[in-house]
């Protein structure tokens, strides 16, 4: 409806898969829509500045923020999977812009599946996208190294 709860302003490029778009709002908004119709699958809160739209891979819509923030939410139901944060002060303008990416790498000679992000700094962290625990991670070196935040921890953040 004009001007209802139903309409999501986009400000993120969405993602289409399958018979669902995955869309995102600067103001935490989530939803997973179905192509067709426009309909509503789920909906999803977070107490985020979302940045760089959502990323859709291994049943998963990964959301990033502008904060340091990663959310996998179940791309079934919207339900938070896991979160991780790159830094737990924002002083260091660690911001991660740019949108997830999700890829498949090998670690200790398992492929796995794995979610990519940077950051504006130039800085890449790269996560298991079955359990949100950190893979590895690039930095830029210097003394200020950030340390990303517990999974648990970061959930209970981000949820409204």
């Amino acid at each position: 409806t004009k001007g209802g709860d139903d309409v999501l302003r986009l400000g993120l490029q969405p993602v289409v898969q399958g018979e669902r778009v995955y869309a995102a709002g600067h103001g935490g908004d989530v939803r997973a829509l179905e192509l067709a119709t426009g309909r509503d699958i789920w909906r999803a809160s977070l107490d985020l500045d979302l940045a760089g739209g959502p990323a859709v891979g291994e049943g998963i819509v990964v959301v990033g923020s502008s904060g340091g923030y990663l959310v996998a939410l179940d791309a079934e139901t919207g339900a938070i999977k896991w979160a991780f944060q790159n830094h737990r002060h924002d002083i260091y303008d660690y911001d991660t812009m740019a949108a997830p990416v999700p890829v498949n790498i090998t670690k200790d000679g398992a492929k796995i599946p794995a979610v990519v992000q940077t950051t504006k700094q130039g800085m890449m962290w790269i996560l298991d996208a079955r359990t949100g625990k950190l893979a590895w991670r690039t930095d830029r070196g210097g003394d200020a190294r950030p340390q990303g935040r517990s999974i648990e921890s970061a959930a209970r953040a981000v949820a409204r």
